[in-house]
């Protein structure tokens, strides 16, 4: 290929990424105060038995009142400046570390299509988890600063003091391994996530009429939902882990997490926050339409 022909290309890549990076913030900053609400619901068990919060949300309507009455309306935005750059780090890390992996393995469709697709599978999983070295501790402050706030136990005032005042503690604190507890259930429920979502949909799509825009939809957002709800528990499992950073007990692993919440908690509160992710799911897929239509 000339230099003339992978011109354009090249511009046509950089096109599409720069495209991806403003949708995903604009999307980000979009549904940030349900995101809010839901890492509230989702780890407000955590932050009662670390002592910091002293009443309980009682639901979606009352958390998100609390929140914007205690703290402010922009507190619906706490931690979606790190979200962004969470996204940002992992995409724009993952593309060049699966190309590396592709020309390593060097997948040939002469191998089988069985071992093409094993080899695709395996180059993406593998670029996602070293990726997430660097994206991780961005997600472990994410999760601190949106469960942040003014409590008795730190005088009425805030923990952190942004971005850096996160890291710069939690080095003190706990080290470099703070930053990456839950780390390895994180990788698994990502595992665990695209199981279900690729094997559903390869096993039942071919059920779903083509022609048909509203079951394509139907039948998408069913598969997203159902993997989203199989992996939340691990989700769970890792931000509840995340949030003993910095604090005196900690729990010896996710098994023990786990176990921790189904014997004193239930069952049910592995999925704290979960009915948010339903509404994302939907309002998302209609913001892609409309975003689409601008271009």
């Amino acid at each position: 290929m000339s230099q003339d022909n992978r011109q354009p290309n090249i511009q046509n890549q950089l096109k599409t990424i720069l495209n991806g990076i403003i949708y995903d913030s604009i999307s980000k900053t979009f549904f940030s105060p349900l995101e809010v609400v839901r890492m509230r619901l989702q780890n407000q068990n955590e932050m009662i038995k670390q002592g910091y919060l002293q009443q309980r949300y009682n639901g979606i309507i009352n958390c998100s009142k609390r929140v914007v009455q205690e703290e402010g309306l922009k507190a619906l935005w706490k931690g979606n400046f790190t979200h962004i750059l969470i996204n940002l780090t992992s995409n724009t890390l993952s593309f060049p570390i699966n190309s590396l992996i592709k020309k390593i393995i060097n997948p040939k469709r002469e191998d089988g299509q069985k071992m093409w697709i094993a080899s695709n599978l395996a180059a993406g999983l593998l670029a996602g988890f070293l990726s997430s070295i660097f994206s991780y501790p961005l997600d472990y402050a994410r999760t601190k600063l949106t469960n942040d706030f003014n409590s008795p136990k730190f005088g009425n005032q805030k923990q952190y003091n942004g971005l850096i005042d996160v890291f710069r503690k939690t080095l003190a604190s706990d080290g470099i391994v703070g930053f990456y507890r839950g780390y390895i259930i994180s990788n698994f429920g990502i595992i665990i996530y695209r199981a279900v979502y690729f094997g559903l949909h390869g096993s039942f799509r071919h059920l779903v009429p083509q022609q048909n825009v509203f079951a394509q939809f139907g039948y998408s957002w069913t598969v997203t939902t159902t993997a989203g709800m199989v992996s939340y528990t691990v989700d769970t499992v890792k931000r509840r882990m995340m949030m003993t950073s910095g604090q005196p007990v900690k729990y010896r692993g996710s098994i023990d997490c786990f176990r921790y919440i189904i014997k004193n908690e239930g069952f049910k509160h592995l999925f704290n926050g979960f009915s948010l992710t339903l509404i994302k799911s939907i309002t998302s897929a209609g913001l892609l339409v409309i975003y689409d239509q601008f271009q």
